[in-house]
């Protein structure tokens, strides 16, 4: 009966691991992207400096999270996503519009397969 018990504790304790760690990294996902579209739009209306801001904080969150996500996403996928992020804020300047948002759409696409692809969900299994 006790090994029974422990089971049950050490499968509680992985199973609230996991969802946790789901939890983190859709967050993650979420708070990203957000600061990226807010960077696009900033952009389009040629506040540079704003546009700049978001994408510098994106990049800020991403490495700052990258560490944990590490634990449940393959490194090679994260470190490319953090180069395309990273790629983003240095783009932001009038003359380099088109290819900030061509970069901040890619980075955006990445972390959407990220987490559609790469997070265990339940609708991944099948």
């Amino acid at each position: 009966m006790k090994r029974l018990i422990a089971s049950a504790v050490i499968l509680s304790l992985v199973l609230a691991l996991c969802f946790f760690g789901v939890r983190y990294a859709t967050n993650a996902y979420e708070i990203i992207t957000d600061e990226l579209s807010l960077g696009e739009e900033y952009m389009k209306k040629g506040e540079f400096g704003k546009a700049k801001k978001h994408c510098e904080k994106a990049e800020k969150l991403y490495t700052e999270r990258e560490q944990f996500m590490a634990a449940f996403v393959n490194h090679g996928i994260l470190d490319e996503i953090g180069q395309t992020i990273a790629g983003v804020a240095p783009l932001a300047d009038k003359d380099t519009v088109p290819e900030f948002l061509s970069l901040c759409s890619e980075a955006k696409i990445a972390l959407t397969h990220l987490r559609n692809d790469h997070i265990f969900l339940i609708g991944n299994l099948f």
